[in-house]
């Protein structure tokens, strides 16, 4: 009983926090979010099996290439609070290729798809909160009303959210879990959604490409080779994607 409580007036509390600062389209889903008894069941067994990564000692690979630091991205999307810098790890086959795109696309370009919304994606620079200034760190992100659709851990409500659960027990962690991923889809968009010449959901031009890039992107041939329903339950090979 002190649990259940205890969820109702963390929730309350971040939404309290929420209503008095400009909220995006994601913030408004989270608060409109809506869930069964057996998502919440589910999303318990999942928490409960959750095991966090450990790395034994920091990786290190032959000098014969140039080593260098991960980027510090702590002012970048919120969602790496939780899930790793590179979060692509379930397929063995299309890993190594998402996690490329992390370099350049925010995560709510690929998981944020609310029905009946057209973004207007653009380049955006990260604040760096350590330095007080724009950061090198660029990406595209969807943008809503002329504004930004993605957020960091410095935001009111996002802040408010990843405090509640540090502070609380596995029911309120399971109802802060479906809030955060109920307005996001799982699984991103198909190759061709991006890579195609007709319809892309990029505009290129607009993004600053120039015609070489853009057709580049458009014949990536990776991207075809994974899109390829004959090549589906086969290994990668180099000869594939020199055809």
């Amino acid at each position: 009983m002190q649990s259940a409580i205890k969820s109702v007036v963390i929730l309350s509390l971040i939404l309290f926090t929420a209503s008095s600062h400009a909220e995006s389209l994601y913030l408004t889903q989270v608060k409109q979010a809506t869930w069964n008894k057996q998502a919440f069941n589910e999303t318990v067994e999942k928490l409960e099996a959750y095991k966090p990564i450990e790395f034994a000692e920091p990786l290190k690979v032959s000098p014969f290439h140039n080593q260098q630091q991960p980027e510090n991205r702590t002012e970048r999307d919120f969602c790496i609070s939780c899930h790793t810098v590179y979060p692509h790890s379930n397929s063995e086959r299309y890993r190594s290729y998402l996690n490329m795109h992390v370099g350049y696309l925010a995560c709510a370009s690929c998981h944020f798809k609310p029905e009946n919304v057209d973004f207007d994606y653009r380049w955006h620079a990260w604040a760096d909160i350590a330095k007080g200034k724009p950061s090198k760190s660029r990406h595209i992100v969807p943008f809503y009303q002329q504004s930004a659709e993605t957020l960091t851990r410095n935001h009111p409500q996002i802040s408010a959210m990843l405090d509640a659960w540090e502070r609380s027990e596995l029911a309120a962690k399971a109802e802060l879990h479906l809030k955060i991923h109920t307005p996001l889809e799982r699984d991103g968009p198909a190759c061709d959604v991006c890579h195609t010449e007709q319809n892309s959901a990029l505009d290129y031009q607009a993004l600053g490409y120039s015609t070489e890039e853009i057709k580049a992107i458009q014949e990536n041939r990776i991207s075809k080779f994974l899109s390829d329903e004959n090549f589906k339950d086969r290994p990668i090979k180099l000869m594939d994607l020199l055809q």
